[in-house]
């Protein structure tokens, strides 16, 4: 109960703070995109494997990516390599009511992406935070209950509750979207 009460909480201040994002929302192809941002909730090794080979797949296809990655067990960390387009956070760096609350994230947010991909398959707050305060042009993610900060989501069913299928998808539909003729 008291989880739910801080998450309401975070969730009525991150809906105030959403409205005062001002952007341009477009659906844009893979083909015309740039800077893609990628979320991602890395509490497995399996996890880690999928993302970072859809991360690959965007470096083959010349786009410049920059990760957040929420890790919930410390001891993890040592697994996920450190670069400079890669950022990490767990419980500890965030705040009471789920808010990021390092100045690294602040710049992510502040990113001009072109596509802004949330591969996590829960609901957890502080994405939303990176995601509704984005001014990314192209929002991609899950459909939950809280599909109103994405552009384009993908319902996964809850017998597809895979990483690797969701990734999937997103490759699928980031080629078709806009495809220029």
């Amino acid at each position: 109960m008291f989880k739910t009460f801080r998450e309401n909480i975070g969730y009525y201040i991150l809906n105030k703070k959403a409205q005062k994002v001002h952007r341009e929302a477009q659906f844009i192809n893979i083909d015309n995109a740039k800077r893609i941002g990628i979320i991602a909730n890395l509490d497995s090794i399996e996890k880690y494997k999928t993302v970072f080979s859809f991360i690959d797949w965007l470096h083959e296809q010349k786009k410049l990516v920059y990760i957040v990655s929420f890790i919930d067990n410390e001891g993890y960390k040592s697994f996920f390599p450190r670069t400079s387009t890669h950022l990490f956070f767990s419980k500890k760096n965030v705040t009471w009511f789920g808010k990021p609350k390092n100045l690294n994230y602040k710049n992510f947010i502040d990113q001009p992406f072109d596509i802004l991909i949330d591969t996590s398959l829960k609901q957890i707050l502080p994405f939303h935070y990176l995601v509704a305060l984005s001014k990314a042009r192209f929002k991609i993610g899950r459909h939950s209950a809280m599909h109103k900060y994405y552009d384009f989501t993908i319902d996964l069913k809850d017998e597809n509750e895979d990483i690797h299928f969701f990734i999937e998808q997103i490759k699928h539909y980031l080629q078709l979207i806009n495809k220029p003729q």
